[in-house]
């Protein structure tokens, strides 16, 4: 599933637990909770938490 490409919905619950260890400043805890909820492999968790931290940066 190529994620990349499409826009972030900070608002989705599925990624509540990621924002808020994001928030914390505790990236490990984010690439758990969104392999877990996911289930995708560790390259893609990693890409997208970037791309969620790199979103609430810009907020």
């Amino acid at each position: 599933m190529e994620k990349g490409n499409q826009p972030i919905d900070l608002s989705d619950p599925t990624i509540e637990k990621v924002i808020e260890a994001i928030k914390r400043g505790n990236k490990v805890e984010a690439l758990i909770q969104y392999r877990s909820t996911h289930n995708v492999l560790l390259a893609e968790a990693m890409e997208e938490v970037e791309r969620i931290a790199a979103k609430l940066g810009s907020q």
